[in-house]
């Protein structure tokens, strides 16, 4: 998995996240994760387009040219083939047992939340970060105390996608479970830091768990979530 530092100026390095996964029982006070992880912002810039003008012109790729005609970028384009795969993204089907959206506007992602969780009464989790250093500086960070699981399971989770418009990738699962862990980096940053563990990962791309060393669909897969993506659920 991997997001763009910027979609304005973005448009070179990419942030390798694959080291933001653990499983549960890789994190405690005093466990040292072992590469440096960058949990800034994962895009920057626009704020949501009104809902009235996103759903003037669905992000879907039936209206990709016009997409492209609007925001001035040539068709064939790195940019355009972005765009191109968080259609794709947006459009793939959806696991058994789990449901997902993309929100195109801050109004359509509370309503798809609010139907997706049976309430309209929502809490919003995300990681907080302390002082910000460079950020091209490698920060390798700790854990420090407590580790806080959070009571609740049931989870809609929004990720920003590459797009000159902005846009969250959102879904849920069977089960999720939530951890507040404290961070602390080798440069004197303090992190709040929310991670989610997906009970159900048999979907997962099979690197992860290549990369935990475990059997596939056998353990519970957990993550860190960068400062700019969303966890809604219950109070």
């Amino acid at each position: 998995m991997e997001y763009p530092v910027n979609w304005n100026s973005g448009r070179r390095a990419y942030i390798h996240i694959l080291n933001m996964f653990f499983q549960p029982k890789d994190i405690y006070p005093g466990a040292k994760i072992k590469e440096a992880i960058s949990l800034d912002r994962s895009i920057v810039g626009n704020a949501f387009i009104p809902r009235i003008e996103a759903e003037a012109m669905p992000f879907h790729s039936n209206n990709l040219s016009q997409l492209l005609n609007r925001y001035s970028i040539e068709p064939g384009s790195k940019e355009a083939k972005q765009i191109q795969k968080s259609l794709s993204h947006c459009e793939a089907p959806f696991p058994k047992g789990a449901k997902q959206f993309c929100a195109t506007s801050l109004e359509s992602m509370i309503d798809n939340t609010i139907s997706e969780l049976g309430t309209p009464n929502l809490q919003v989790m995300s990681t907080v970060l302390g002082n910000r250093g460079s950020k091209r500086e490698k920060i390798f960070y700790k854990v420090g105390s407590p580790v806080v699981e959070l009571p609740q399971e049931k989870f809609v989770l929004c990720h920003p996608v590459v797009s000159p418009q902005v846009v969250f990738y959102c879904h849920t699962a069977p089960k999720f479970k939530g951890y507040a862990i404290p961070l602390e980096g080798n440069n004197g940053r303090k992190v709040n830091a929310l991670a989610i563990c997906h009970y159900d990962a048999k979907d997962f791309n099979p690197v992860f768990f290549e990369m935990l060393n475990v059997k596939p669909s056998t353990m519970p897969i957990c993550h860190f979530l960068m400062e700019d993506h969303l966890a809604w659920t219950r109070p």
